[in-house]
């Protein structure tokens, strides 16, 4: 039953995807019409054909932004759309990046009016790649963007515009300086429905669609990878120049203190270990169980979920308070977590730490980074905690994105107090411990 419906799933697919819109192939005159050279040349070719008897060769000249426009005589209505889709071709002997800008009116700059994509061709490839349409869809769903076709490599769609798609009016193949004339064969431009998002998701969380080197096909091979990669890290044996903190034995000695700080030694501010070896932090953050995606509303994206009497529906929750996205409520699962648990069993935790304390140190890494689980704080390692402060004192506006609306305002006398209020009971978490290395305040 499930063969069957995977084979109907694929057979709908094919049949969306066989209904394009044919743009040009550059068959004749009439489809090189719509075609506007700004610092390229271009002439018809008869290798890198994918459609038709005749491709495109287009040279860009060196110079900045050289670029090859498809101007229709009245804008495009591309509304039941999903993609641009064109096949390139790259002859040279070393890789090319290209860009796809599409404009939804004559005033585009770049920026407003506009949205634009990319990707890199390599040397002899032939390719097809696709420029999204409906990229605001894809925040919708909760999605940085959305997939291609098998067989596709998506240009993306970068930009803050929200395009029209009623009314495109022209959209461009370009480069950005390039050094030296750069050539490309381009044929079979054309509109196209955007993939369908029907099971894209596997039973391991991983995109069902595409293969690619490490990914997981049954439960077997969890469980062959957790035994090989035992035996790897088993036979690691930890360098003999760094000490317990993973601080620099064979450097300079300064006064061991009991805990970390940080102290300029000949010039130069260095982390200093407990035993007063210099320290030089490196580590991954956000070593978790995994993080929950949303389900509720998304449900037809999913080919597996565990059943309600299912022991590992344990990891679908319901989460409130999403800070971003669409969805801020709702039923979300947890598939790191769920594959955590199918790789080293029930109740899988200690089995999981114990194997990332084993692959840092094997890996080179002496800290456990911001936003980790705090079951591992305490256990040899050198981390860090994440610490946030509250209080009244001024706030300063900002129109930095990454910083947030408002930042703490320093200078504020009642800032110092509500620091050292808000950390206090933090700090309970690491008191007395050497292997704390600090806080990320805020961050």
């Amino acid at each position: 039953m499930v063969r069957l419906l995977l084979f109907l799933r694929f057979l709908a697919s094919a049949t969306l995807l066989a209904q394009t819109l044919p743009v040009t192939s550059f068959e004749d005159d009439s489809q090189m019409a719509i075609l506007r050279t700004r610092n390229t040349r271009i002439q018809v070719a008869e290798t890198g054909v994918t459609d038709g008897a005749r491709a495109l060769r287009i040279d860009f000249d060196p110079v900045a932004w050289p670029s090859l426009w498809f101007s229709p005589p009245a804008p495009y209505d591309l509304r039941e759309w999903g993609e641009i889709a064109l096949d390139v071709t790259n002859p040279m002997d070393e890789p090319l990046l290209f860009r796809l800008r599409v404009d939804d009116d004559p005033r585009a700059d770049g920026s407003r009016y506009c949205r634009t994509g990319g990707a890199t061709i390599q040397p002899g490839e032939t390719r097809t790649f696709s420029f999204p349409l409906q990229s605001a869809g894809s925040a919708q769903l909760g999605m940085k963007g959305l997939p291609a076709w098998t067989g596709t490599t998506s240009l993306g769609s970068s930009g803050w515009w929200t395009l029209d798609l009623s009314h495109i009016v022209a959209f461009q193949i370009f480069m950005a300086s390039p050094q030296g004339v750069k050539t490309l064969l381009v044929d079979n431009v054309r509109f196209r429905p955007a993939p369908p998002l029907d099971g894209i998701t596997d039973e391991f969380g991983q995109y069902s669609r595409q293969e690619w080197p490490g990914k997981v096909h049954a439960l077997e091979e969890l469980l062959e990878r957790r035994e090989s990669e035992r035996a790897e890290l088993d036979g690691f044996a930890p360098p003999a120049h760094l000490d317990r903190f993973g601080g620099w034995l064979d450097g300079p000695r300064l006064d061991a203190t009991g805990f970390f700080r940080a102290e300029k030694h000949d010039g130069k501010w260095w982390l200093v270990t407990p035993d007063g070896t210099l320290f030089f932090s490196v580590g991954p953050d956000s070593l978790t169980m995994g993080n929950h995606t949303f389900i509720t509303g998304r449900e037809h994206m999913f080919s597996w979920l565990p059943a309600q009497d299912d022991p590992l529906r344990a990891y679908v929750q319901r989460i409130t308070g999403a800070v971003e996205g669409p969805i801020r409520e709702g039923l979300a699962v947890n598939f790191h977590g769920i594959n955590i648990e199918r790789k080293y069993g029930a109740q899988p935790f200690e089995a999981w730490a114990g194997t990332w304390f084993q692959r840092l140190r094997a890996w080179g890494f002496n800290t456990i980074g911001n936003w980790s689980d705090a079951r591992l704080f305490r256990r040899e390692m050198p981390y860090v905690i994440a610490g946030g402060i509250s209080g009244t004192h001024n706030r300063l506006t900002t129109n930095v994105p990454s910083a947030g609306s408002a930042i703490h305002d320093p200078f504020d006398p009642r800032f110092a107090v509500n620091v050292r209020n808000s950390l206090r009971s933090q700090a309970a978490a690491a008191a007395g411990d050497p292997y704390c290395l600090g806080w990320f305040v805020d961050n």
